[in-house]
């Protein structure tokens, strides 16, 4: 069994790896992902990709505060943005982070 902090890392993948309307019995559970595939990386775009990741964080993983939302285009791996969540457990009062991988063409997936 995940200790608190592996817990909510988990929880936390899961969610952004989850599209929202994928799960039959929680079909407000995730976020828009694959609306946003093959989007442009714009100023305008990383406004809204964190606004939704925001939301969906704030309404489905109450155990942080998010603290920050940042994004890192990969120069090695075409189409490859890296999502940096930083946060703090409030049960704890930690800090601690977490890097998604977000691929913006989904033919890039090796």
């Amino acid at each position: 069994m995940a200790d608190a902090e592996e817990d909510i890392r988990q929880s936390l993948t899961i969610l952004l790896s989850t599209e929202l309307g994928e799960r039959v019995m929680r079909p407000t559970f995730g976020w828009k992902r694959n609306a946003l595939l093959f989007e442009p990386l714009s100023t305008t775009f990383a406004t809204y990709l964190k606004r939704e990741l925001e939301t969906a964080i704030l309404f489905y993983e109450p155990r942080i505060d998010l603290n920050r939302v940042s994004f890192e285009v990969s120069t090695s791996v075409e189409g490859l943005i890296e999502i940096r969540l930083d946060y703090t457990i409030r049960t704890t009062n930690s800090r601690s982070n977490l890097v998604y991988p977000f691929y913006l063409d989904e033919a890039n997936l090796v």
